[in-house]
């Protein structure tokens, strides 16, 4: 019996509560999210981002370009040491 008297007073107790004691503290979280998510310059920061990924783009450009130029160099000087090897002993 007692259990049961119990179980009715913790229901009660929750019960009786408001529901703007409930959700005022979630309220006030959502709006300092708000505010922080209206506070971002966003024009700025889309410039940011734009112009970041437009430098990456130009450094993998000139790397690729890079890499070509050392590749041929390196088959060039191979195969002119190929042909003087060739001639000079022959």
């Amino acid at each position: 019996m007692s259990l049961i008297i119990g179980a009715q007073k913790i229901l009660a107790s929750t019960a009786s509560s408001t529901s703007s004691e409930i959700t005022e503290p979630t309220t006030e979280q959502l709006n300092a999210f708000q505010r922080w998510w209206s506070s971002i310059n966003w024009t700025e920061l889309t410039g940011t981002v734009i112009s970041k990924i437009l430098a990456v783009l130009a450094l993998t450009i000139l790397f690729a370009i890079l890499i070509r130029l050392a590749d041929y160099f390196i088959d060039r000087g191979f195969r002119m040491n190929k042909k003087r090897s060739r001639t000079k002993y022959v």
